[in-house]
């Protein structure tokens, strides 16, 4: 089993504590997320950043809109952030979003969706999907082509994108280019090859996914939370799916890129190896972070170029 030095560095100095979903509460969980960028700055410099406020059927939701340097964007990306639908914000994911809307030419809305416990399933699907409606109406303000709509997320923030992408298909909604599919949460399946390797040990553990999917959905298996057991496929639009070899989401990624592949979607899965389950938020520290970076970016873009 090969591991990143990079990423063997990064897990030698890991404290498993600071993420103990057994003790902590949602509030320091969240308080612990946020530290994992006070040693990342500076910022990467991008055209525009704009604080947004999104009407949705629920209240209103709040956005940062990132803008790249070359005036009108290549396409706009839709940006759900990961952290178990229960941590995460639009500043964890600043710094990775300033980089994928300058290396991808995009202009990136980031969603800061309602979180669990306080907001269980279907409230952070409402608000992503109604901010990608909003967004698909909106295109032209934003600096961006209408044809080159991306929904986009990493880990729990990709179960959101792929549930867009299945809602907007199912229910006649804004016509989505390409789904981005960051290490993707797809399946409430533990008993999976790399549920079973890497259960605990490389950062994401078998025991947080298990909280998280509880906190989210109690103990059902939701239509558009449970993406990959019955859910029908076809007519979704073209994806990437990104998986890490050394994460226990792993298997159900690349069980989701098959499927969609099956399914007459065109599909690309772009697989890491030696890297584990959030890495993309190391990338100021970690070399194997910033490459990892920057392959997203040069992905992204060839996507939103290539679609049609």
């Amino acid at each position: 089993m090969y591991v990143d030095p990079d990423v063997q560095r990064l897990l030698d100095d890991w404290d498993p504590a600071a993420r103990d979903v057994t003790t902590l509460t949602p509030e320091q969980l969240r308080a612990n997320a946020e530290l994992t960028i006070a040693d990342m700055r500076p910022a990467v410099a991008v055209a525009e950043v704009r604080e947004l406020s999104i009407a949705t059927r629920d209240g209103r939701v709040a956005a940062r809109l990132y803008r790249p340097h070359t005036g009108c964007a290549s396409g706009l990306v839709v940006y759900c952030h990961g952290g178990g639908w229960e941590l995460g914000s639009l500043e964890l994911s600043d710094r990775v979003l300033r980089r994928l809307c300058r290396d991808a030419d995009v202009a990136v809305l980031s969603v800061d969706y309602r979180l669990t416990p306080e907001h269980p399933f279907p409230a952070a699907l409402h608000d992503c999907y109604d901010a990608t409606v909003w967004a698909a109406a909106n295109a032209a303000a934003l600096g961006a082509p209408l044809d080159r709509l991306v929904v986009a997320g990493d880990s729990a923030g990709a179960n959101l994108a792929a549930a867009v992408a299945q809602l907007a298909r199912d229910t006649g909604g804004p016509r989505i280019h390409h789904q981005f599919l960051i290490y993707p949460v797809v399946s409430r399946d533990f008993s999976t090859d790399s549920y079973r390797t890497y259960a605990e040990g490389y950062f994401l553990t078998r025991a947080a996914m298990e909280h998280f999917w509880t906190l989210y959905v109690g103990d059902g298996r939701p239509r558009y939370a449970e993406l990959l057991s019955g859910a029908t496929l076809h007519g979704l639009p073209s994806a990437t799916v990104v998986t890490c070899t050394l994460d226990p989401l792993c298997s159900e990624g690349q069980a989701y890129a098959r499927a969609l592949t099956a399914a007459g979607v065109p599909t690309l899965l772009l697989e890491f190896s030696g890297l584990i389950h959030g890495i993309w938020y190391r990338d100021g520290v970690s070399t194997a972070a910033y490459r990892f970076g920057a392959t997203l970016g040069s992905v992204l873009h060839q996507a939103v170029v290539d679609v049609g």
